[in-house]
């Protein structure tokens, strides 16, 4: 699957709570009904997860896991383990790396096709091959959530000052894969940084002015450009 001119994909990645869902809800979903992001239409949008399959088939195995522990910012020591185990331990290392993004782009999928979706925000962009998938194979927005200072509290709060989990938790791969990511866009949310709402706005119209850049008539000679629309025609097919 490739990208589609029918579909915009916004991609945020954090760590563990830095406020993705929080800048999801209260600025991204607001801006975009506002008509403040022109490449996607005000309805028809959809929040989802790599992660969202998984959590469904934690909950829906382990009759002692509530699906509303498992979508929680802070969840349960015992439900985050569970689902880091079954994302990584369970599932990345057996099945490969891109088991979650194969997953998530048949959701996609179908969600376009059963109910005309034309814009999906991602909410827990983790690994580097998730990131590169957003931006590269899908040609999406990606935004890195900053925020030492609620990452700490979230720690603290979720291991409850236990030294040894707090590190555990902390050092799992889904905390730190995407350490060295060259992000192109990062929002700063600790409590003394610039507004939110206004370093969205401008990652917007930085993104938008770049795809408008990237629609400019090409200068490659004729075979050149020949060639890479032959190499695209599937991912303008693959939603129709």
């Amino acid at each position: 699957m490739q990208t589609s001119e029918n579909v915009l994909i916004i991609g945020l990645a954090g760590k563990l709570g830095t406020g993705k869902d929080y800048i999801i809800e209260n600025y991204l979903k607001p801006l975009i009904e506002r008509g403040g992001f022109a490449s996607a239409p005000k309805d028809n949008k959809l929040i989802v997860a790599f992660a969202d399959h998984l959590k469904v088939k934690v909950a829906s195995e382990n009759n002692d896991i509530d699906i509303a522990d498992c979508i929680k910012s802070h969840k349960p020591i015992d439900v985050r383990k569970r689902l880091q185990i079954e994302g990584t331990e369970k599932g990345r290392n057996i099945y490969g790396d891109n088991i979650w993004i194969n997953t998530l782009e048949n959701w996609i999928y179908l969600h376009h096709k059963r109910n005309n979706i034309k814009t999906f925000i991602i909410s827990d962009c983790r690994f580097r091959n998730e990131a590169e998938w957003i931006e590269n194979k899908m040609s999406g927005l990606l935004i890195y959530v900053n925020s030492p200072n609620r990452n700490k509290k979230a720690l603290e709060l979720e291991s409850n000052n236990n030294s040894e989990v707090y590190n555990k938790i902390k050092s799992h791969p889904s905390e730190n894969a995407l350490d060295n990511y060259p992000f192109k866009y990062t929002i700063n949310n600790d409590e003394d940084d610039e507004n939110i709402e206004n370093q969205l706005k401008r990652i917007i119209l930085s993104h938008e002015e770049a795809k408008e850049e990237a629609k400019a008539p090409s200068q490659k000679p004729p075979s050149q450009k020949a060639s890479v629309t032959k190499a695209s025609s599937y991912s303008a097919a693959y939603f129709l």
